[in-house]
């Protein structure tokens, strides 16, 4: 608790106190209010030097999720507004009232007339938003012309007045329709390039005004038009190429505002491999090593080394050459399994020629010889449940080589993670590889591991992952037997399923790159929570999309590998998508971040991975001028954590700051009242922090709600503890 000098006088202190928290109050009652979603339309007519003006609007406190305001009565000058609404029971039309619509329907109309009081003059209509939504639809209907003005694209609407003039608002909140794709899953790994995408869509509902197509990639998909709440069986016929295809499925309804709703849906053709003369042999190797389908089969052995040509097919060796790796030792030697010529040692290396010859070696790797073994293939531990988008480890049973006694032992393990079981190139979502740390020893099992990073894996889909093993003289052992796994069906961080984790939302007004715009309107800018849920952070990349979004609270990693720096913000979690696939020249994008303060000279940017629970200096990738930060990825490179070139970078990263120590002043320096608020010397650092913070969120901006929480808190207990004085 926060200690006070009880020299002080406790009359003004108790006056101090209690000004500073009904100041708090005050604050936290205006945030409260600031923080309501409420938007108001202030339409205003003028001619000459006279103006009349009225104003609609919604507020967030409507038991219907809808209030109106409005400014009446009018105004009694010649270019006067008078209002009326359509349903006596919606209010009056000579008080100024503030009340919910409790109306059916899915639009708010507000019907006003104009005085014609200055015939044959020009009037004109002006309007002003506040805090509308920018997917709402706003139009000004002019009864007398039939006239339908946007009021989101324009600003004013002029006309001669002449007899009484009547307009009407119409505020429309989009209702997009419903939308399905069926029989296919998103991420299917399918055989055949024919396909057809079927699905339903429907406006039942939303408003029952039908579907006036159905789009896959911009071609009408057949059976896409209905009217008032039919359903849409719709289907589309599609050719894949060979790799992942994505498709865009877009629903438009029937209404004047053409609302749409967009699904995607991934699948990968795996081509089934041909084998047309049903010799054993794959066309295209036969075509490769003999130039056609007839002169071999797959028993015949055109080398004579032992192998036939189905078995060299399997090995990956040359069958048109009896040592493909050119060690010295014939293919068939090499893998001569369960050929036993003698139980001696002929080479003195201390396995006998048995166990040498028993396990083999590889016949199209020149370093893996009889003499030294590459490691057995490891064995993946099974997963017996659904795998969570973060966090999982999977892991091998122990590393096991043949030359272990003599002092071998597990210096890498690859691993790779696939959406197709073939493991291709373009489905490749992770690969990952981990070195022995010296420092762990020789058996350590972590580097063994795969700790999941978060933004890899998507929900509800199926994956494929397999392991390999380097030993210390640099051998790998073949790949595992790739083993399938299924994700949880929902992440328990993102119900609203909009890729931002619920925790760190801000659904309020926010503007935090400073253009006037709300950031959730605004498209490319995602705005952030931090951990604390005291501020908010803006992202912003250049080119692609944010399709996670989360913070990494520095509570959850091992103190012993966080920077001497503060990760006063900790660190933010995202994965972005979209990006163009190039291995030769892998995209780079950079990511724009907008903090409430400036961030002091000496802070750095550090990057954290969960995979090698370790953290890195990543501050030369990094620029900061003022309160923005600009951060340079590379897809695949050291800035993503997916470690594979396929369009997508996962980052888990944040700023460090340096660390100030702070002076605690044990002088009396009386205020104007006469109350000694200095510390005293028995106030320690850490309450001297208190106060700073106490200061911070009375006077910074960009503090929340939770801000002025805890400062009523500290205001209660300074309270307190003037209670105490006086009572000492």
């Amino acid at each position: 608790m926060m200690k006070l000098n009880c020299r002080a006088n406790n009359s003004g202190r108790n006056s101090l106190v209690l000004l500073v928290l009904l100041l708090s109050i005050g604050l936290l009652s205006q945030q409260a209010y600031a923080a309501a979603d409420d938007w108001k339309i202030r339409i205003k007519t003028s001619v000459g030097s006279y103006n009349s003006s009225i104003t609609f609007g919604e507020f967030a406190d409507a038991t219907d999720g809808y209030d109106v305001v409005y400014d009446g009565p009018a105004h009694t000058a010649p270019a006067a507004i008078v209002a009326y609404f359509d349903r006596p029971e919606w209010g009056l039309t000579d008080t100024k009232f503030w009340y919910d619509i409790q109306s059916a329907g899915l639009s708010r109309q507000w019907t006003f007339y104009t005085d014609s009081n200055l015939d044959g003059q020009t009037l004109e209509l002006e309007w002003y938003f506040s805090n509308v939504p920018a997917d709402y639809h706003i139009t000004l209907t002019d009864s007398s012309t039939v006239q339908s003005i946007d009021m989101m694209a324009e600003t004013s609407y002029s006309y001669v007045s002449g007899d009484l003039r009547q307009f009407t608002v119409t505020a429309v909140k989009p209702t997009p329709p419903s939308l399905t794709i069926s029989d296919i899953t998103d991420g299917a790994v399918v055989n055949s390039p024919d396909i057809v995408l079927a699905g339903t869509a429907t406006d039942a509902g939303q408003g029952n005004s039908g579907i006036a197509s159905v789009m896959v990639d911009a071609q009408s998909a057949n059976g896409g038009v209905v009217f008032g709440d039919e359903t849409a069986q719709w289907s589309y016929a599609a050719t894949l190429s060979e790799g992942v295809n994505v498709f865009t499925v877009v629903a438009t309804d029937g209404s004047a505002y053409s609302d749409q709703t967009t699904e995607t849906i991934s699948i990968t053709y795996t081509p089934v491999d041909l084998d047309s003369d049903a010799d054993g042999l794959l066309d295209d190797w036969e075509l490769t090593h003999f130039g056609n389908l007839t002169s071999s089969t797959g028993a015949a052995d055109e080398d004579t080394d032992g192998l036939s040509n189905s078995e060299e097919y399997t090995y990956g060796s040359n069958p048109n050459n009896a040592d493909s790796d050119a060690d010295g030792i014939e293919d068939g030697v090499e893998v001569s399994l369960g050929t036993n010529p003698s139980s001696g040692d002929s080479d003195g290396d201390g396995d006998s020629d048995a166990d040498e010859i028993m396990y083999g070696s590889n016949p199209s790797l020149g370093t893996d010889t009889i003499d030294s073994h590459r490691p057995y293939t490891p064995v993946l531990q099974q997963v017996s449940d659904l795998v969570a988008l973060e966090g999982h480890v999977f892991d091998a049973e122990a590393f096991d080589d043949i030359d272990i006694l003599d002092g071998d032992y597990l210096a890498v393990s690859q691993w790779q993670i696939s959406a197709d079981q073939a493991f291709s190139d373009n489905a490749i979502v992770l690969d990952r590889q981990f070195e022995r740390d010296s420092a762990a020893g020789a058996g350590s099992e972590l580097h063994r591991q795969l700790t999941m990073p978060s933004g890899v894996l998507m929900k509800a889909s199926q994956y494929w992952i397999r392991t390999r093993h380097q030993d210390s003289i640099g051998l790998w052992s073949n790949w595992s037997t790739s083993m399938s796994f299924n994700t949880v069906t929902s992440d328990p961080n993102d119900l609203s399923e909009d890729g931002i984790d619920d925790r760190y939302q801000f659904e309020g007004f926010v503007d935090t790159d400073s253009n006037g715009v709300n950031d959730n309107e605004e498209a490319g800018i995602y705005p952030v929570l931090t951990a604390a849920f005291t501020e908010t952070i803006g992202l912003s990349p250049n080119e692609g999309e944010i399709g996670y979004l989360s913070v990494i609270n520095s509570a959850v990693i091992a103190e012993d590998i966080l920077p001497e720096e503060s990760l006063a913000y900790h660190l933010f979690d995202f994965r972005v998508t979209g990006l163009p696939v190039d291995v030769n020249n892998p995209a780079s994008v950079e990511i724009t971040f907008y903090f409430p303060d400036a961030l002091p000279s000496g802070t750095k940017w550090y990057k954290y991975d969960a995979a090698t629970r370790s953290m890195s200096d990543y501050s030369a990738n990094v620029v900061i001028d003022d309160r923005k930060v600009t951060l340079t990825l590379v897809d695949g490179g050291t800035g993503d954590a997916d470690g594979v070139v396929n369009g997508v970078i996962v980052d888990p990263s944040g700023p460090a700051l340096p660390v100030v120590s702070t002076q605690v002043s044990t002088d009396e320096t009386p205020d104007s009242g006469g109350a000694d608020v200095s510390a005293t010397p028995e106030q320690s650092a850490d309450e001297a922090e208190v106060v700073s913070s106490v200061a911070t969120a009375a006077g910074g901006g960009g503090a929340g709600t939770v801000d002025l929480v805890f400062l009523i808190l500290i205001l209660i207990s300074l309270y307190l503890n003037v209670y105490r004085c006086r009572k000492a």
